[in-house]
């Protein structure tokens, strides 16, 4: 990922809540060359990400054909899932999107922004902005998940 993207990311996860793990796991991107079988690229790169998927974590995909929420209603869903204590893993995919065994692992299909390195520093950011709003500190308002 470009620097940028890295450093925002490093940022925002040092503001997140003490009672919040964040962990990212980067899956290398196959060498896109001319002529490649992009299908069969997607598909490798979808094997590797499922394997990273620690066992019983429900997973959110992040598709630009995923549930679109507001910070306030996406705080909630949240908080749901730490009420119950489960762990999230979140599927970020790469030019082509998630393959489609990524899509039918997902338990749930969020539509995060239509950004492509930038996407995990939006969606970190977004993520700070709702735990802020469960603390109280923020209006809910400001930040969508779109």
């Amino acid at each position: 990922m470009p620097d940028w993207v890295c450093i925002g990311y490093e940022t925002y996860v040092k503001r997140l809540s003490h009672d919040v793990s964040w962990r990212l796991i980067e899956v290398p991107m196959s060498r896109r060359a001319k002529g490649a079988d992009l299908q069969k690229l997607g598909q490798k790169e979808g094997e590797q990400m499922l394997a990273a998927i620690p066992q019983g974590d429900k997973v959110v995909a992040l598709t630009e054909r995923g549930k679109c929420f507001d910070t306030q209603t996406l705080a909630m869903k949240l908080q749901a899932f730490q009420t119950v204590g489960e762990n999230i893993s979140f599927l970020i995919g790469g030019p082509e999107g998630l393959s489609a065994a990524c899509l039918s692992k997902a338990h749930y299909q969020w539509s995060p922004c239509h950004y492509r390195h930038s996407i995990l520093l939006c969606f970190v950011e977004l993520f700070n902005w709702t735990t802020m709003v469960l603390a109280g500190a923020g209006s809910g308002g400001l930040c969508h998940f779109v």
